[in-house]
This record gives structure tokens, sequence and C-alpha cells, in this order.
């Protein structure tokens, strides 16, 4: 598969970060529900003021990777599964991510392409998401 189709299918499946804090978002809530918790009792748990929970849980804001565990470990709910529903990797390492266009990001967990590499990915993927959403605008 050449490099192009492989980025066009990257692309294809990459989720904006609305999408992705809308399905954290809907899981939070149903986690809280089965917890019997209301929004200022979970976030007195983690020490955030209920308007916090409203936002994370109607997919208005996203939120750090510290406070999705602290989430789960309030519900006593899997670390892992709260992660990747908040997209991010459940693993402990750190990741590079570079912002493509607004509500589009790419990470790199891959410790073997330099910062040099990364960005020329970054940028390649850049290009094709433009020319991907140009296209649909003239259909």
């Amino acid at each position: 598969m050449s490099k192009h189709k492989m980025l066009q299918k990257l692309i294809n499946k990459m989720a904006t970060d609305k999408t992705r804090w809308k399905v954290f978002g809907a899981w939070l809530k149903a986690q809280r529900e089965n917890a019997k918790l209301s929004q200022e009792g979970l976030g007195d748990r983690i020490e955030v003021d209920r308007q916090t929970i409203y936002r994370i849980e109607n997919g208005l804001s996203g939120t750090k990777r510290e406070t999705v565990i602290a989430l789960a470990k309030a519900l006593q709910v899997s670390e892992s599964e709260a992660l990747i529903k908040a997209g991010f990797s459940p693993q402990n390492s750190e990741t590079d991510t570079y912002k493509i266009l607004d509500g589009v990001m790419i990470s790199f967990q891959d410790d073997d392409l330099s910062k040099k590499q990364q960005q020329e990915i970054a940028d390649i993927v850049r290009k094709l998401v433009v020319g991907v959403k140009a296209e649909k605008q003239n259909q």
C-alpha cells in the first residue's frame, strides 16, 4: 500500500476531538449514573466543580489524562477503558501530538521517529485533510 493510501486511511479513521469528547462524555455519564452519583458528588470526589463534570459529560470539553484517571478511580471502573474512551493511550508512554486543523490532531507513540520525521508526517496529513475537505465541499 502506498504512503498516500496509508495516510488517507489514517485520516478516514481519525476522530475529531469533539467526537471523542462526546463518546467519552456519554460513557462517563452512564458510569456516574450506574454508581448513583450526582455530577456534584462525582466532582467532589475528584475536586472539580459540577460544571466541569457537566461539560465533560455533554461533550463540550475534553479533559486531561490525569483527570480521566481520577474519574475512573472515583467511579471504580477500569482506568484503561476510561483512557481509551477519552482518546488516550492506556499505556504510561508519553506521546507527541500535533494539531493538524481545528478538531484534528495526530499523536505519535513511536520512539523510533525523530521530531523532524513526526513533523513531516504531520505536515503530509495536514495537506491530505485539507484536500479531503476541499473535495467534500466540491461535491
